[in-house]
């Protein structure tokens, strides 16, 4: 294997955005300097409202982001879920350049680039009651009543209802247009579709700058053992796939055409082991019982999966079991476990000394320690002194492709990690109230 993404010069001094509470800093190469500072209260221009609502002599504005941002051509992409919009950042200019209106709780985000235009998916988390008509939208009722038939929608249970309560929207970035064009999936009976979550393919970082190859997306409903098959190209569902007694959780994608599947049993909601689909012929290539992750996450050379088991048995200590997969044309390969008592709720990647090693953040209360895995050969080193985290339990983080700096969230600031050396660099100055998303530019 070799690098994969663009390559820099080693002094360049990337920029480290952090998105909290108070709004919105930009740092030089890490917590080196602070180069600009958006307040919760600063005026947006293209509305005339403040970054986080309210109006700017307000006090006590709190801002909320999505789990994540997204960048494309100079371009940040966040979510501010309880806004219902998308702000979006010039990476070099460090200001607001526009507001795209959302539907309620826009919490994800991904970024997929296509032949005549980008787009970004995103999963609104949303309340039952933003459920909205949609006749006027899709007139075609013959065709309305073919797709329920098709696939086999039948009116949700109110247990269903509290669960399946968010909406997927498309933003599609039209070339040399300021303008965007923001859409739902097809219609279902009238209703734009309430799902429970969302699966998008991820490119790879060889892929990060060319058109993606995989068109397929997919939904889930709550308490259904169904994977909901979405037409990128065309915004519309294309067949149902069953999954015997699996309700899916969780899905990641490979550059094999495999899926990824983690299962829970329907009704009583234990996991109950995974399974891996043909994306091409949608059948179940196989079914391994004893793997069992809450979270999954794929090295980005797609070589190694990381799965995450919290062990939460009243008969034991808590615990987590993370589990090394080898990822092949044919499936997985079972490589080795790791326990800790550390509580991880955070993965990310870094290619150092030929190879892709994860770093493993803690969200456990009065921990101030990451673990480092050697992905090639299961070694495992404790990092310590990044504080505790943030709101007690979450831990934002972004790793520099460029300079291999790591950066992760604590209680009121971000530390910042070299992970050539496996040391903390540094803590930022300023404090920051509940400091969540991080972006490297």
């Amino acid at each position: 294997d070799e690098p994969v993404g663009s390559s820099l010069e080693a002094n360049y001094k990337q920029r480290l955005w952090v998105f909290h509470g108070n709004g919105v800093s930009v740092y030089s190469a890490g917590c080196g300097g602070l180069l600009h500072e958006v307040d919760a209260r600063d005026i947006i221009p293209q509305n005339g409202l403040a970054l986080c609502g309210g109006t700017q002599i307000e006090s006590g504005l709190l801002c909320t982001w999505s789990e994540n941002a997204v960048v494309s051509d100079s371009k940040i992409y966040i979510g501010q879920p309880n806004l219902n919009r998308i702000i979006v950042f010039h990476s070099q200019q460090l200001n607001v350049v526009q507001v795209i209106a959302t539907d309620p709780q826009p919490m994800q985000l991904w970024f997929i680039r296509g032949q005549t235009e980008d787009q970004i998916w995103v999963l609104c988390h949303g309340q039952i009651e933003t459920q909205r008509k949609t006749h006027s939208a899709y007139s075609n009722y013959d065709e309305m009543d073919t797709v329920n038939r098709e696939f086999n929608w039948n009116s949700p249970s109110m247990e269903q209802k509290r669960h399946n309560k968010k909406t997927v929207q498309v933003v599609r970035i039209l070339p040399n247009s300021r303008a965007q064009n923001v859409i739902h999936l097809q219609p279902i009976d009238g209703h734009f579709d309430l799902v429970y979550d969302l699966f998008v393919p991820k490119p790879t970082p060889l892929q990060r700058h060319h058109f993606h190859n995989n068109r397929y997306a997919y939904v889930t409903h709550w308490d259904e053992r169904a994977l909901i098959k979405i037409d990128m190209e065309q915004f519309k569902y294309v067949k149902t796939i069953n999954l015997a007694e699996c309700q899916p959780v969780n899905a990641v994608f490979t550059e094999y055409g495999l899926l990824i599947v983690q299962c829970q049993t329907p009704v009583t909601h234990q996991l109950n082991g995974q399974l891996v689909l043909d994306q091409i012929t949608d059948t179940i290539i196989s079914y391994n019982a004893h793997i069992k992750s809450h979270k999954s996450y794929l090295s980005p050379n797609q070589h190694f999966l990381v799965n995450i088991f919290h062990n939460t048995s009243t008969l034991s200590p808590i615990s987590t079991t993370i589990i090394v997969q080898k990822v092949t044309q044919s499936g997985l390969q079972f490589l080795y476990d790791v326990r800790t008592t550390l509580t991880i709720v955070n993965c990310d990647f870094v290619w150092k000394n030929g190879n892709y090693d994860a770093i493993l953040a803690s969200g456990t209360a009065n921990r101030e320690d990451l673990l480092y895995l050697s992905l090639i050969d299961g070694r495992v080193e404790l990092i310590s002194g990044i504080g505790r985290p943030t709101k007690g339990h979450l831990r934002g983080m972004a790793v520099s492709k460029a300079t291999n700096l790591g950066a992760i969230t604590s209680l009121e600031s971000v530390f910042v990690l070299d992970l050539n050396s496996n040391r903390v660099q540094c803590e930022t100055q300023q404090r920051h109230q509940q400091p969540e998303t991080l972006v490297w530019t």
